[in-house]
């Protein structure tokens, strides 16, 4: 169930961002390995700085206006609770950038000791 509500926050957000661009794109993609499943959303973006991306996972902050900001700040709190980490970062693909949002779910009981592959290697 916490994978759906957290893919579901992510895909919201990432639907919501593309509202006002006239070619209207994300990705969602699922792959594994032998220790983990791994999701990817994102979404075409202006660059934002790390410091920006951390707050928007406070409750309260958001990039989208006043009364908003709890859709990520419970996406960290769901990961916390369920042992899974999620990483977000700017991305280059094709001359435009986008912001991704990674999920990492272990396999199992715990997730392995895997670091995330964001570029700041700091886990939200």
């Amino acid at each position: 169930y916490y994978l759906i509500e957290i893919l579901g926050i992510l895909l919201d957000n990432a639907l919501e961002a593309i509202q006002t661009q006239e070619e209207k794109k994300i990705c969602l993609t699922f792959s594994e390995t032998e220790n983990q499943y791994l999701f990817l959303v994102c979404n075409r973006s202006i660059h934002r700085s790390y410091q920006e991306i951390e707050q928007w996972f406070q409750m309260g902050v958001s990039s989208k206006g006043n009364e908003r900001g709890l859709g990520l700040y419970h996406v960290r709190c769901l990961c916390q609770e369920f042992d899974c980490n999620i990483c977000c970062q700017n991305r280059e693909l094709d001359g435009e950038n986008w912001i991704e949002f990674i999920l990492y779910i272990g396999k199992g009981s715990l997730l392995p000791d895997i670091e995330p592959k964001c570029a700041d290697r700091r886990k939200m």
